[in-house]
Parts: C-alpha cells; structure tokens; sequence
C-alpha cells in the first residue's frame, strides 16, 4: 500500500479576541502539515498568550461547508487532571499520599 507523501498546508487566521480560529486547507499555506499530523504553533500560541487564553486550551471545531473551513470556537479551559491511582508510579503515589496527610 502506498502512503500519501504530498505535503499538506494550511492557513490559520484569528479573531481579535483569539476567540474563533479558522483552519484554512491550502496548498501554499504558511504552515505545513507533518508526516503525523502535527503541526509548529508556536506563533499561534504566543499570539493566544498575549491575548490573556491560558494554554491549553479547548477549542470546539466545526466544519463551514460553504467556506470550506474548519471554525473553530474557544469553549474554556482545559483542565488537567490528577492521574487515577492505577496509572501513578509507585513513588509518585506514596509522595502524593504524604503531602495529602500534611494538608
């Protein structure tokens, strides 16, 4: 099976606020799409910094069939979790638990 090597490119542009993004598909976009599928957003994170969006954040996206767009909407922060007891090291456990007691 032959995989797909043409590189991907998009463009990115934001609202004011850094709010709304848009996901623009392109084929001389700025920013080119990784073999896995990432992408180098440290401009667009720095941007969304000055603009007070704590990182990470959640975004819900949608895709504008008239544009041909992905909108996406800032829906809050996204929020990191304590990992379940099962998937903390043994170490980590026991360090947790001790600053739990001190509390």
């Amino acid at each position: 099976m032959k995989r797909n090597t043409a590189q991907k490119s998009i463009q990115i542009m934001c609202s004011e606020t850094g709010n709304q993004i848009a996901v623009i598909p392109s084929e001389n976009g700025r920013l080119k799409i990784k073999s896995n599928g990432k992408i180098d957003t440290k401009n667009i994170s720095e941007f969304l910094k000055s603009k007070k969006i704590k990182l990470p954040a959640k975004y819900t996206a949608e895709w504008d069939k008239d544009s041909c767009l992905w909108l996406c909407t800032y829906s809050g922060d996204y929020i990191l979790r304590k990992p379940a007891n099962r998937e903390m090291p043994r170490a980590k456990k026991r360090e947790w638990q001790a600053l739990q007691r001190r509390k």
